[in-house]
């Protein structure tokens, strides 16, 4: 049985493309949701992965890569940018200077991760 709206996208309908991105959205979202059990998240990398999808940074990934890309995006983000964690666990938000760098790294790690 399929999630609503996947028959209708995996059949070839004739969905326009802004609802065929939609679908892929969600999709994106409905993975990244997924944790495994007793491995929760500290809530700045909740955060810095909601930021990720919320903003389509992660919606040219395949879904079924979309896990290894949180794995791996996390280590990199603790290696490379631990002060932008460090600072959404302090601040509790998001400031102009954290987010500029978010940005940055989300983008340089995707470079890295294609």
């Amino acid at each position: 049985h399929l999630p609503p709206g996947e028959g209708y996208a995996e059949g070839g309908s004739d969905l326009d493309k802004d609802t065929l991105e939609r679908l892929n959205h969600g999709r994106v979202i409905m993975e990244i949701l997924k944790q495994p059990q007793y491995k929760t998240l500290s809530v700045e990398k909740e955060v810095v992965i909601l930021y990720a999808v919320t903003n389509k940074y992660l919606d040219d990934i395949e879904v079924d890569r979309i896990q290894e890309f949180e794995v791996k995006f996390f280590d990199y983000m603790e290696k490379y940018h631990n002060n932008v964690l460090l600072s959404i666990a302090e601040k509790k938000v998001i400031d102009g200077g954290t987010e500029k760098e978010l940005i940055n790294a989300i983008e340089n790690f995707k470079k890295e991760f294609n």
